[in-house]
Order: C-alpha cells, then sequence, then structure tokens
C-alpha cells in the first residue's frame, strides 16, 4: 500500500544546499509541509485497514476484510498505473494538491457503504488516489529536498506515513470499539481533510514547482 515509484535519492535535484542544524531538510518550508500533510494520508489509511475488518465482521464474514483490502490495494496500484501513464496537464505542484484534496472525498463515502457489493465498489474507488498521491508527493521531494539531502527528506515522509497509520489504527480501533466501524472512517476522513486543507492553505512553499 505504502509503495510508489521513488526517484533517485542522490540524483539531480533543485533546491539548496544540505541543510544544517537538527531539523535537518525539515529546515525547508516545502519539505515540512509536505511531512506534516503526509501524517494525515497515513492516518486515513490507518482507519479504513481498521474499519474494514469491522464492518466485514458485522456482515458475519471475517473473510471478506482480505478481499475488501486487497480491492483496495489492487485500485491504488491501478490508479499509480494509469497516473504514470497520463500527459501531464497541470504543473507537479497543482496535480499533488489536486489528489490531496479528492483522497479524503474519494475514502468519506465508505462510511454509508450499506453491503459488501456496495463496500466493494467504493473502497476500489477509494484506493484509486493512493499511488497517484504518494507518487506525486515523491516527486515534488526529489525536485525540492535540499542538495545532499533527498535520503534523509524520503525517510522523514515515510516516517510520517507510517506513524499516520499507526495513529490512524489505535484511534479507530478505539473508535470501532465504542462508536462503531462508520465513525472511524469518519475521523479518518476528517483528519485526511484537514491535512488537504493545510497543503492547499501553504500551498506557496511549492511554488518553484508549479510548472514542474
Amino acid at each position: 500500500m505504502f509503495l510508489a515509484r521513488l526517484p533517485d535519492s542522490e540524483g539531480t535535484l533543485e533546491g539548496h544546499g544540505a541543510p544544517r542544524g537538527f531539523l535537518g531538510p525539515l529546515s525547508e518550508p516545502a519539505i515540512r509541509m509536505i511531512a506534516l500533510t503526509t501524517f494525515p494520508v497515513g492516518f486515513c489509511i490507518g482507519t479504513v485497514e481498521v474499519a474494514v475488518p469491522a464492518f466485514s465482521q458485522g456482515e458475519g464474514s471475517t473473510a471478506l476484510a482480505g478481499i475488501l483490502l486487497a480491492v483496495w490495494s489492487g485500485a491504488s496500484g491501478i490508479g499509480g498505473l494509469v497516473f504514470g501513464a497520463r500527459r501531464p496537464t497541470r504543473g507537479l505542484a497543482e496535480t499533488f494538491l489536486v489528489i490531496a484534496v479528492v483522497f479524503p472525498l474519494a475514502c468519506l463515502p465508505l462510511a454509508g457503504a450499506s453491503s459488501p457489493l456496495v463496500m466493494g465498489v467504493l473502497i476500489a474507488l477509494a484506493g484509486l488516489p493512493i499511488a497517484p498521491l504518494i507518487s506525486s508527493r515523491n516527486e515534488l521531494v526529489s525536485h525540492l529536498a535540499p542538495r545532499g539531502a533527498a535520503t534523509e527528506s524520503f525517510t522523514w515522509l515515510l516516517t510520517a506515513l507510517l506513524g499516520g497509520a499507526a495513529a490512524g489504527s489505535a484511534v479507530g480501533g478505539a473508535l470501532v470499539d465504542s462508536e462503531g466501524w462508520q465513525s472511524a472512517v469518519l475521523v479518518g476522513t476528517g483528519v485526511a481533510s484537514v491535512g488537504a486543507v493545510i497543503a492547499v492553505a501553504l500551498r506557496r512553499t511549492l511554488r518553484p514547482s508549479f510548472s514542474a
């Protein structure tokens, strides 16, 4: 789920020289913003990964969870293939921001799933933007990471994604037990929506890549 195409980590990067100080590449506003808004994406993924098994259990089939999550992952892969094969019609930063907004909107309908078939269709739609979102983010970092600190920049982003997923799973599990699986989905998409709003609000930090 988390794998997407990564550029050469120390290849041709735009951006400044290697950063100094304990913040490392996070001293760059663009890298800091991308890392900050990656956490909510992971959080949403974590809540969905907990909500789907709970939904499946409610439908009387624990095995259904594996099928639904496989559909989700498969849809992400298809989305990534389509994204990679497309002819770009807008700048890289603009593309990233559009997909960042689309992601929570695509996940929100999961909370209204009324049957396994409906959930299967909805989770496929929710999976489509995941790989394109991560891929466009990685492309941005390849342009904006400080020279000589690309590997550390990507490490911060992966940490944010996995940390968000862990937090989302923990919160989602508590919500499933207390409020139901729909609440886990709603909270996850709410957090992802906040991340998208932050990305749009801080879009000026990505200005050098709007035409990339």
